[in-house]
């Protein structure tokens, strides 16, 4: 019942439209879609659910892709000639729909692998943008506002990756230097921007990593407060999620579902837990962005109201 009013109230007051049922399309609002743990060859679902999200993609248009993180299993990739690129991502995204940016961050999986393999891919791809293991993107929701995008690199934050360097190959890398690049970018941005950071690891959880990722929480927890992130995007678990933890101005959207997936959560009190395959869709206004569970078969599984 209350998702059924939401969507009401969405179509009332902002005149959305839809010609895929369940989904609501608000007009002159920053769409975009998030999928993660994605890269299996097609198999695990990874591509039906790829054609659902070509389908959506055909009636909203979303303005770009976010991947993230896990893009290629089991080892990332090993060069830009690398098999996976087309069997994993070229073949199983081919519909025009598909062909906006995509922004990609870096998970653990693709550290087994060479991560700058998939930096060097945006130099031949047009679609796949990742310049470097971190960087940001600003996008325009009205004359006087705009829409904040940290993309990170969350992996040289896990302590326990440091102690398997042969698998995961952190050891040397400025963590220093990527939290002051994002400090400075969120204490400058206007306060009437909305701002989201991407990493691949959950800092809150439901799922099989529950109570999550204990070094993010504490590395980056208070800061996101204290710069007013409105979103913390990732993946990490193989399921979809929303959880907005009590006390805390942040919201953390898990989708992680683009392959294989793991249903082994279950939702708390306000929070969203769901085990299939799937990914999210985020349609940002001035005030309000409204996110969409979309599953493998099409259908809206809930809506969240992210309000300033």
């Amino acid at each position: 019942m209350k998702k059924f009013l939401l969507l009401i109230l969405f179509i009332c007051n902002n005149t959305a439209y839809s010609d895929i049922p369940g989904i609501i399309i608000p007009k002159d609002a920053l769409h975009f879609f998030v999928i993660g743990d994605w890269g299996r060859n097609g198999e695990y679902g990874q591509k039906e659910i790829a054609k659902v999200m070509a389908d959506a993609a055909e009636q909203v248009e979303p303005k770009f892709i976010i991947s993230t993180g896990d893009n290629f299993y089991p080892s990332g990739v090993r060069s830009i000639m690398d098999p996976h690129w087309k069997a994993s991502f070229e073949d199983i995204y081919p519909q025009h729909s598909l062909q906006g940016d995509w922004y990609i961050v870096l998970g653990n999986h693709d550290y087994k692998g060479n991560p700058d393999a998939q930096i060097e891919y945006s130099t031949i791809s047009r679609r796949w943008n990742m310049p470097s293991r971190y960087f940001s993107k600003t996008f325009g929701i009205s004359k006087s506002q705009s829409a904040q995008f940290l993309f990170m690199d969350s992996n040289p934050y896990v302590d326990a990756y440091h102690k398997e360097d042969e698998t995961y190959h952190v050891k040397g890398i400025d963590t220093a230097g990527q939290r002051k690049w994002m400090d400075s970018l969120l204490s400058q941005a206007p306060k009437s921007d909305w701002k989201f950071v991407i990493g691949h690891h959950s800092i809150y959880s439901l799922g099989k990593r529950k109570p999550g990722m204990n070094d993010l929480m504490n590395k980056f927890d208070a800061t996101f407060k204290a710069q007013g992130v409105h979103a913390y995007i990732c993946g990490h678990e193989h399921d979809l999620q929303i959880i907005h933890p009590e006390n805390k101005s942040t919201v953390h959207f898990i989708s992680g579902a683009g392959s294989e997936i793991r249903d082994a959560g279950k939702a708390e009190g306000k929070d969203f837990y769901y085990g299939k395959q799937g990914f999210m869709m985020f349609s940002v206004m001035e005030k309000e962005t409204l996110v969409q569970v979309i599953d493998i078969t099409g259908n809206v599984i809930t809506s969240y109201s992210l309000k300033k």
